[in-house]
């Protein structure tokens, strides 16, 4: 007892003196001498189980704290040789975490795992079938599966639920051992035991997923899992596994599940329609057996919502029951968890029974006020996919005083209402009138002026740009906006906006009023431009905008004004900045020229097209589609949607959604507004086709973007900022060789790139050294990826991206499956 003390204590004397270092450099300095004392101790032959015991146990620790363990790999297969269930215990433990099925010294453990399989100890026996189950690779499966296989058929229910789980591990493996496991589901299912159950249904499951030859005769079991789950809500099997009245709730989702999987089979949709009445009955029963107040119940709810949107052949009451209760689960304010799951599984169905879910849009806005910031995320995401032509007013006055509140300073969270309201008010098919979409349009720019991108700014502009000239909207709507921006100068979108629309309809702006008892006058407007100026004159893109209305708006005042503006332009001949020299420069030729040169090219810009987008999502959701009348007209957009669907197979590296900071970074926008100002010649304006940006018009000069050269690149993300593409040089044989290609498409440079890149859990990815972690100006870096998984399985990769320009950070992801070829 004494040694077995002492042995504890060492152990935890290494941990000890590593959390109580005080510095980094310490801490480094003890693991370093630890981890070199343990590789001394490995290599001495005569060494004890009880001195392997402690080294393994501080390996463990090493491995917590992200060390290189490899080095006691062999290590851990000598302990479990030990008779001690100590040191077995622990090594099997060491086993699971330190090797993975890809070692080659998995062969030196099989023999280790055969006889503990066979020992008379069911907690030895316990610890192997643990151990088999997580590290399981192709050749242990066929060299154990006899010893599995004699476990199912014992007596002992505790064995047999883990070996059940472990069968589905093996089958998994190697599917041509699914015969054999096949064969045993009748015995497993005579049994009542809630363990030896759960193992079945999950080795059920596996068979059904990689055995084709199995498929009928386990769907022939459909009437016995029905009739499990019938007496399982009517009387329970053990009351150990009761919660809270609630019925064995963890045997209730796994029947289920298996339920689900066998009914959304659509190659056996026929086999099993004749079932579809009792999986009716027996869904509605679970509705009525669960109570959702509580979270065992709510749990077996939720996946019971989650079947039945599944399923396409259900009764369609059985869809609006499921909604009906998860609006119901919503309204119960005290378990959040339950209601961020309620929020998420309407976003799932919304689609599929928008009117059912419209019903609880009370509940769904009230979420908005939660102070539950994941809550909210999903409730805004929720009212923008339930918004149609009947709510749209509603809706968006809760979301307007959402945007409004001070509370909601989330920046991603501002970002993505401006984008999903712009893009709405761009649908003819949802707007009542005209004057409510432009008062509604005014209000979000006042509300998030300085949260918008120059797409959406853009956008903006194009609506105003379309409402027609001899129209008095278009001179209310500019007024209503220009006081605004008078009033508020600390938003740049919005300065942007009021600036290009004082140049662009200056003429309009003088017959309106500014107050009751004041009028918008030339020295009103030269006067808002010129303060704009001095105070943003450290932003350059302002300025660049500021010099371009006033050269348009000299054309609309006289006298002292036309003095004011000209003595501007003049001033910034000499600025630093050489793009704002350069437009000034030009700008100042072209203000000496007579007014029948000038006014062609200072008339009004002609309204550019809109295209309608869908809306935008905050998670991997696919986004809302377009009503069929506007899906028509812009086939181009669904398709594009179609192509980004996300695929739920790949991990997810850091976060539940691409990042909103780039909420339109994905959509390919038509060029709106060419630079008419700018050193281009008509015919290099021409092929700028591809620029985003209306306020292209006050921008610098912008370089030709350059050409890539020809390749069999496959082009799998593209913003204003990036373009990524990859390039597969080697696939097949259970393997594939693709270079990733980085481009930069600004003119500016980019720097500390990082490139994170996830594969599917049954493929294993090597990442060589990206060329460069900087990128100049239309320049492009690589990577190559060597990726390596079961033949003839498809490439679907999870990218990631971050990255600095112009001393702001960005983030980008997308997901990639474009590749027809098979690994």
């Amino acid at each position: 007892m004494n040694k077995e003390l002492s042995t504890q204590n060492h152990a935890f004397s290494f941990i000890k003196s590593v959390r109580s270092s005080k510095t980094i450099a310490d801490e480094r300095s003890i693991i370093k001498r630890e981890s070199a004392l343990i590789r001394t101790s490995f290599k001495d032959t005569a060494i004890t189980h009880q001195v392997r015991r402690i080294n393994i146990q501080k390996l463990l620790y090493l491995y917590i704290l992200g060390e290189k363990t490899h080095f006691g790999q062999i290590e851990c297969i000598k302990l479990l040789a030990s008779p001690n269930f100590i040191d077995k215990r622990l090594g099997y433990l060491a086993t699971m975490l330190i090797l993975d099925e890809n070692q080659e010294v998995l062969t030196l453990l099989t023999n280790s795992l055969n006889n503990d399989l066979n020992h008379p100890n069911q907690f030895v026996v316990s610890l192997a079938l643990a151990t088999l189950g997580n590290i399981a690779s192709p050749e242990l499966a066929r060299d154990l599966y006899t010893d599995v296989e004699k476990i199912i058929s014992c007596n002992n229910n505790y064995l047999r639920k883990k070996a059940a789980i472990v069968a589905s591990k093996i089958v998994e493996k190697d599917p041509d051992l699914s015969e054999i496991f096949a064969d045993k589901i009748d015995q497993l299912l005579a049994s009542h035991d809630h363990g030896v159950t759960i193992g079945t249904m999950k080795l059920i499951r596996s068979l059904y997923e990689v055995s084709p030859e199995s498929r009928e005769p386990l769907l022939d079991k459909i009437p016995k899992i029905i009739e499990m789950l019938k007496t399982l809500l009517n009387s329970n099997l053990s009351q150990d596994y009761d919660l809270v009245s609630i019925h064995d709730p963890f045997l209730q989702i796994t029947l289920i599940r298996t339920l689900r999987l066998f009914f959304t089979d659509e190659e056996q949709y026929s086999y099993t329609a004749k079932y579809n009445e009792d999986l009716n009955d027996i869904l509605t029963a679970v509705f009525s057996y669960n109570d959702f107040a509580r979270n065992a119940g709510a749990a077996v709810v939720h996946e019971t919502v989650k079947t039945i949107f599944s399923i396409q052949n259900l009764d369609p009451a059985l869809k609006v029951l499921g909604i009906n209760t998860l609006g119901d689960l919503l309204g119960a304010k005290r378990e959040n968890n339950n209601r961020y799951i309620a929020l998420n599984t309407l976003l799932s169905v919304v689609e599929i029974e928008p009117l059912a879910v419209q019903r609880h849009r009370a509940t769904i806005v009230a979420c908005l006020s939660d102070l539950d910031v994941s809550i909210k995320r999903r409730a805004l995401e929720l009212s923008f996919a339930i918004l149609d032509s009947s709510n749209i007013r509603i809706l968006l006055k809760e979301i307007l005083n959402f945007l409004d509140d001070p509370v909601n300073n989330d920046k991603e969270l501002k970002t993505y209402i401006t984008t999903n309201v712009t893009n709405i008010l761009e649908r003819k098919e949802l707007i009542p009138n005209e004057k409510w979409k432009f008062d509604t349009l005014t209000r979000l720019v006042k509300s998030s002026g300085g949260f918008m991108t120059n797409s959406i700014t853009s956008q903006i502009l194009a609506l105003v740009i379309n409402i027609p000239n001899n129209d008095e909207l278009k001179t209310y709507t500019v007024n209503k906006l220009f006081k605004v921006g008078y009033d508020d100068d600390s938003q740049n979108g919005l300065n942007l906006i009021v600036t290009w629309l004082v140049g662009e309809y200056g003429d309009l702006l003088l017959k309106t009023n500014l107050s009751d008892d004041k009028k918008v006058t030339d020295d009103v407007l030269v006067d808002y431009l010129l303060n704009l100026a001095n105070l943003k004159n450290d932003n350059p893109t302002l300025i660049s905008y500021i010099l371009t209305s006033s050269l348009k708006l000299s054309s609309k005042v006289g006298g002292a004004a036309k003095s004011q503006l000209r003595a501007f332009i003049e001033s910034k001949t000499k600025a630093i900045d050489l793009n704002i020299q350069i437009k000034a420069i030009s700008y100042s030729v072209i203000f000496n020229e007579p007014d029948s040169i000038k006014q062609g090219l200072l008339d009004r810009m002609p309204p550019p097209p809109i295209k309608a987008k869908d809306t935008i999502t905050l998670t991997n959701r696919i986004s809302k589609p377009l009503p069929a009348a506007a899906a028509s007209a812009n086939s181009n957009t669904s398709a594009r949607k179609g192509s980004t669907k996300t695929e739920d197979l790949l991990l997810d590296l850091m976060d539940d959604g691409p990042s909103p900071s780039q909420p339109q970074s994905n959509l390919n926008e038509s060029d709106l507004l060419n630079d008419i100002f700018s050193n281009n010649t008509p015919a290099t304006s021409q092929s700028k086709s591809n620029n985003n940006d209306i306020l292209g018009l006050f921008d610098s000069p912008q370089q030709p973007i350059q050409q890539s050269p020809q390749s069999n690149a496959i082009e799998a993300h593209k913003s204003d900022k990036v373009k990524v593409s990859f390039l597969p040089k080697q696939i097949g044989s259970g393997q594939a060789v693709i270079e990733t290609q980085l481009g930069n498409l600004s003119t500016s440079e980019i720097s500390d790139l990082q490139l994170l890149i996830a594969v599917p859990k049954t493929q294993k990815l090597t990442m060589s050294s990206i060329s460069s972690h900087t990128i100049q100006p239309f320049a492009t870096v690589t990577q190559d990826l060597k990726i390596v998984g079961t033949p003839n399985s498809k490439i679907k990769l999870r990218i990631k991206f971050e990255y600095v320009k112009n001393g702001e950070k960005f983030t980008e992801q997308f997901d990639f499956g474009k590749l027809k070829q098979t690994i």
